[in-house]
């Protein structure tokens, strides 16, 4: 036997090796690139370590038949090329798997980052409306429903029945001060003093009463409370308020699930629970889209045609007239958007 002879079958093993660590590189890398298109991304990657872990087994098995390398794993110990193949295959895909994870979750992050950021920029550029920018639309099926966006601070809003305000699922409303129409139906609706410092919180109160002791209520659940000094101020009848928010410790709040159910529960809720009130008149604001900091365009939509299909398919109620509260010039913008697209309205 010459030395030829002996170096021969080696180097045939010595290809294979190489060509399947190539092979499962290659494959591996070609499937990371295209991960969130393939839908057999784990399969491709068991593969693709599978071949690489070919590479040291034929190594060992050609050059060191007799190694005493070991490898336990769950009670199971093996020696030699098995314990090498054994090793790398379960290592690589670990670590694969464990570096898809953190890529995925990288992504995510980055996603809802540049979504918080465009939201901020887009909030930023809004504009406040004066009143008196809105726009009307009636019903093609009953000219004498409408719909209607108003503009402007709801302060400077009067002789609408119903004011409805959007609250989380505990129920619990706005600070006198917040920024919100929760704060300034709470602080309008109270009793105050010629200074008009609060001496009387009285919707809260009534709210909080409404409870009967819980700490939370279903999402879209309606409550119903009187009006306080706002019936003396603006006119207004009833308040109803309406849980489109839910929170959660250290990270704010965010809109129900089925927010335009807040929409279609107010409304019932005027025809029956109130209907002997005679109300014809509600004000609405656009749930979810304050400090829910719900998308605006993703919400506008379900909001504005769920008014719609109510008042199409409950041609007895009372109400004629629905007005969604547009503080800013991208809501109204949103708005007109998909009214002006629906076949179901007409605009005056």
């Amino acid at each position: 036997m010459t030395a030829s002879d002996v170096l021969t079958p080696d180097l045939k093993i010595l290809a294979i090796a190489v060509f399947c660590l190539a092979v499962g590189i290659g494959f591996y890398m070609w499937s990371a690139a295209r991960r969130h298109r393939l839908e057999h991304f784990q399969a491709n990657n068991l593969i693709s370590w599978l071949l690489i872990a070919l590479f040291p087994v034929l190594i060992l098995f050609a050059y060191f038949p007799s190694s005493q390398a070991s490898f336990q794993l769950q009670g199971v110990t093996a020696t030699g090329a098995v314990a090498a193949f054994a090793f790398v295959w379960w290592y690589g895909t670990r670590a694969a798997q464990k570096a898809t994870t953190i890529d995925e979750l990288n992504m995510k992050i980055a996603t809802l980052e540049a979504a918080l950021q465009q939201a901020q920029q887009s909030k930023s550029q809004a504009s406040p409306l004066s009143p008196g920018q809105g726009k009307v639309y009636r019903l093609k099926s009953n000219r004498k429903k409408r719909i209607c966006l108003l503009t402007g601070n709801i302060r400077d809003i009067r002789d609408i029945d119903v004011w409805v305000s959007s609250e989380n699922t505990n129920m619990q409303m706005a600070r006198f001060y917040d920024r919100s129409i929760s704060g300034t139906v709470r602080y309008l609706g109270a009793k105050k003093d010629t200074a008009g410092n609060v001496t009387a919180d009285t919707i809260a109160l009534e709210l909080s009463a409404k409870l009967g002791g819980n700490t939370s209520v279903q999402p879209a659940t309606v409550l119903a409370t009187e009006s306080g000094e706002l019936i003396r101020t603006h006119n207004v009848k009833k308040l109803l308020h309406v849980a489109a928010v839910q929170g959660q410790a250290g990270a704010g709040y965010r809109p129900i699930d089925r927010i335009h159910d807040c929409v279609t529960n107010t409304l019932s809720a005027i025809d029956s629970d109130l209907k002997e009130f005679g109300l014809k008149s509600v004000l609405l604001p656009l749930f979810g889209t304050g400090t829910g900091q719900g998308n605006l365009t993703q919400i506008v939509g379900p909001l504005l045609n769920s008014a719609v299909y109510y008042l199409e398919q409950n041609k007895h109620s009372r109400i004629e007239l629905i007005n969604f509260l547009c503080w800013f010039d991208t809501e109204l913008s949103a708005c007109k958007t998909v009214l002006d697209a629906s076949d179901k309205v007409l605009a005056v």
